[in-house]
């Protein structure tokens, strides 16, 4: 039993683990379309 709550608890741990990764990837990817769009200080400001 321990051995299935710790495989799930692992595989929790990754699944949130990509999770945050493609969260982080996507908001990098919002943050450069917005430095594109915007005057450096606008951005500046916006921060």
């Amino acid at each position: 039993m321990t051995l299935v709550t710790g495989d799930l608890g692992l595989f929790l741990t990754l699944l949130a683990g990509l999770g945050s990764v493609l969260v982080g990837l996507s908001v990098a990817a919002k943050l450069k379309d917005v430095l594109k769009a915007a005057p450096s200080h606008k951005a500046l400001k916006m921060v």
